[in-house]
């Protein structure tokens, strides 16, 4: 008997349906203003898709498994993100905090140590 990993994930694959967040929203009735991803791994997804964060979205915080990607990888995660509309307000290891850029401006107004 033969193990081939491919046609598990395939299997798997099949079996698992993706949602993204205006289906998510739709079902719940809700417009979130923050989305939290933390994906396990499947960062990579972005740049198979583009994110198209609806606009009520104005904070992405975001878990990466870069040593799953490497550097190059992780730039062009980053720079997906980027040009939805977002600035990297903040990261820490492989922790990062997004913001909309149009908010930023706002909350430097608002609080100058911002």
């Amino acid at each position: 008997m033969s193990f081939d990993a491919n046609e598990e994930q395939e299997e798997n694959a099949a079996a698992t349906e993706v949602y993204d967040i205006e289906k998510i929203m739709a079902l719940s009735n809700l417009t979130p203003k923050v989305l939290v991803n933390d994906v396990e791994g499947s960062e990579k997804i972005i740049l198979d898709s583009k994110p198209n964060y609806p606009d009520s979205i104005r904070i992405v915080l975001m878990k990466m498994h870069m040593h799953m990607y490497g550097e190059t990888v992780r730039k062009q995660i980053i720079q997906r993100i980027v040009d939805e509309g977002f600035v990297v307000k903040y990261e820490d290891m492989d922790v990062y905090l997004f913001v909309r850029a149009y908010l930023i401006l706002y909350l430097r107004k608002a609080t100058p140590n911002f």
